[in-house]
């Protein structure tokens, strides 16, 4: 291994020619997030049976990562941005691997560095191996699921991600569209898009949609769900604070739902939760209290509804 003067470097110390296979395999392709070689050696005297990997230094891999920066991972009851570029930047990596015939059979936190970059957390994948077949690039998506319940979060939403990763339904970059992985700007939008759909290309029957060429809709080919105007008892379980302001109370139906939503997301201001009009203080999270806001709100009563038009969306790849 060259001597790389003013570099800090982590080392890996494999038995037999693991070092020089890893440091083939990392040199095949470059990434940002995965990570490059500095070089590898074998052992002397005594130590010959043994090779060594130097990759750039880092002290921290996902798995020593999860437990214990939880509060970075999860706020409010569910993913943080830092976490969620995280997995974006993990999915990006495996995409490009397997793109280079490359796959991570065992993938496991222990294989994914964390580092600080620029400021911000960054992944980068360190261990992989070539393919045999497709069916290994598909169990890659699978053991991200198992992955990513190490995180400890368990709402609905974060339980249909696992799901949908690990039974092979949710793939490459269409993963990073699923909810649970989506910031609250990018929730309400999509909760915003499906009212839009609901209003202006999916109407009653006998009414007529306020666009009457349905244009948009027929370019996307998106048919109205079929459970869009069945029954759905939303008013039940609206919190209290929650009130219908100027809106008149819609159907109890999904379509009324949906317009309810959409209600509370334009007047976002008039519906502060008491939550966060009281402003907590650093006591009152010593007592256990934490901050909650409008989307924690809407994912606490309507749990399965919010998921549910969420999922549509994405399935549909419904925009407006």
């Amino acid at each position: 291994m060259e001597r790389l003067p003013g570099v800090k470097a982590t080392v890996f110390c494999f038995e037999g020619d693991t070092a020089k296979t890893a440091h083939d395999h990392l040199n095949c392709l470059s990434h940002p997030y995965v990570i490059r070689s500095l070089g590898y050696g074998r052992g002397l005297g005594k130590h010959s049976r043994y090779t060594f990997l130097a990759v750039p230094f880092f002290d921290t891999t996902l798995a020593e990562y999860l437990p214990k920066e939880r509060s970075l991972c999860i706020h409010m009851d569910r993913l943080t941005v830092e976490f969620i570029d995280i997995v974006g930047q993990i999915v990006r990596a495996m995409i490009a691997l397997h793109n280079a015939g490359f796959c991570c059979s065992n993938l496991k936190g222990e294989n994914i560095a964390v580092m600080k970059q620029h400021n911000s957390m960054c992944a980068k994948i360190w261990n992989f191996e070539k393919c045999k077949s497709d069916d290994d690039k598909d169990q890659d998506w699978k053991n991200l699921g198992t992955l990513l319940k190490l995180t400890g979060l368990w709402t609905p939403e974060a339980r249909d991600l696992y799901t949908s990763l690990s039974s092979g339904n949710l793939k490459g970059m269409d993963i990073l569209d699923h909810s649970a992985l989506l910031t609250v700007r990018k929730k309400f939008e999509n909760m915003l898009v499906f009212d839009f759909h609901a209003m202006t290309h999916w109407p009653k029957e006998g009414i007529q949609a306020q666009d009457s060429t349905q244009a948009a809709s027929m370019m996307q080919n998106v048919q109205a769900p079929e459970w869009l105007d069945a029954s759905f008892n939303w008013s039940s379980t609206r919190p209290s604070w929650i009130f219908a302001a100027s809106l008149t109370d819609p159907p109890n139906t999904y379509r009324g739902f949906s317009r309810m939503i959409r209600h509370l997301i334009e007047h976002e201001v008039d519906f502060l939760s008491p939550m966060l009009i009281k402003r907590i203080t650093p006591h009152d999270r010593l007592q256990g209290e934490k901050e909650v806001d409008l989307e924690w709100y809407m994912r606490k009563a309507w749990a399965e509804a919010f998921l549910k038009l969420q999922n549509f969306v994405r399935e549909s790849k419904l925009t407006y």
